[in-house]
């Protein structure tokens, strides 16, 4: 038996509604320009979460809160509800009202589309803040109104009012080793792909920047970041993470795939 149930009333028409990245909450934003946050755990009703200047038709969660609407503005919340980054472009003539927005898996980048547009930020996370990195324009896609990620961060899907679903390669950057592509889906997520058997697994840090990724025996992947050093198995797909301060001496032995 189907049935409709009602989380909480709201002061206005609903214009957009994000899920947080651990599936624990929602936000929802509404046609005055608020928006609301409730909590599947506590039940206890809608709190008010922000108030934004206009109704916030992009809306998302990730590293941070992400709202974009029509007065051509992209700003980015703290968790607190407290403005943490903001980017005006009501003064370029070019730039339409922001219709979607959408963060990556990561949570640390964030693709905000209008009208044959989409702008693309980064989370610079040494400064703590949003930075825009990017814009592509895209002749007679006219306005966008979905846009939605892959899992793994890679390709992006961009969907308009006319009904075109375009699919987009969404990788900061792509390069090759020997018989291995690295491609970068964010700072801290890498995609490394083994071209001649088609394996592939995703190194992923929740503390910062991934560099100096180095491939053992064709199979063990040895990367770090500035507080950590993440290990990992080709063939099992099997990653570890740990707290590590990298000092370029280390020596890894993986002569015993079972030690």
């Amino acid at each position: 038996e189907k049935r409709i149930n009602t989380l909480y009333p709201a002061p206005a028409f609903v214009v957009s509604l994000c899920c947080s990245p651990d599936g624990e909450a929602i936000l929802s934003g509404h046609s005055d320009g608020s928006i609301l946050h409730y909590s599947f755990l506590d039940g206890a009703g809608a709190a008010k979460f922000a108030s934004h200047p206009v109704p916030p038709t992009g809306l998302g969660w990730g590293q941070g809160v992400a709202v974009a609407g029509n007065d051509c503005r992209v700003v980015f919340y703290t968790l607190e509800g407290q403005v943490l980054s903001q980017f005006d472009y009501s003064s370029d003539a070019s730039q339409k009202e922001f219709t979607s927005l959408a963060f990556s898996p990561s949570g640390q980048s964030c693709i905000v589309g209008s009208y044959n547009r989409i702008r693309i930020y980064a989370f610079n996370g040494r400064r703590g803040i949003w930075e825009d990195v990017g814009v592509k324009n895209v002749a007679n896609l006219y306005c966008i109104d979905s846009l939605c990620w892959r899992a793994d961060g890679s390709k992006v899907a961009v969907g308009t009012t006319h009904g075109a679903v375009v699919l987009a390669d969404a990788c900061l950057k792509r390069y090759r080793r020997g018989d291995f592509e690295f491609t970068y889906t964010s700072s801290s997520q890498v995609i490394v792909k083994q071209v001649s058997t088609g394996a592939r697994v995703v190194l992923k840090s929740d503390h910062g920047e991934i560099s100096n990724i180095r491939i053992l025996k064709d199979r063990y992947l040895v990367a770090n970041t500035p507080t950590t050093l993440i290990l990992c198995d080709l063939a099992t797909r099997h990653c570890s993470e740990i707290e590590w301060h990298y000092t370029g001496s280390e020596r890894f032995n993986v002569d015993n795939p079972h030690g």
